[in-house]
């Protein structure tokens, strides 16, 4: 059985590398789909159900807060944030939104 995980990160190399780590780590293992936008993340969110959502926050169109609070309405699939946003209050938001893990890129 292969985990899906959706991937929603408008860095193209951001994406790519966390991509191939995951496909590194064990072939067969991980199904990712990937999302360049807010919107194509959400519409994906709603079209599928996913083992876990890694999320940045920082999107075009719709930010990862609302997809985040969007999917608590209907989901408790795990939610982690991948961000460049450092600050505690963004972290605190998130957490607040419902996500279970908040990692800031470096």
């Amino acid at each position: 059985m292969a985990y899906k995980l959706l991937l929603v990160e408008d860095d193209a190399e951001i994406r790519e590398i966390i991509t191939d780590y995951f496909a590194g780590k064990s072939e067969g293992v991980f199904h990712i789909d990937t999302a360049g936008t807010g919107g194509e993340g959400r519409q994906k969110c709603t079209e599928n159900e996913y083992d876990l959502v890694l999320l940045d926050v920082m999107l075009p169109g719709v930010d990862g807060f609302t997809i985040c609070r969007e999917l608590r309405k209907s989901s408790d699939v795990p939610i982690i944030f991948i961000t460049a946003r450092h600050d505690e209050e963004d972290r605190l938001h998130g957490y607040r939104l419902g996500c279970d893990d908040y990692i800031s890129k470096p």
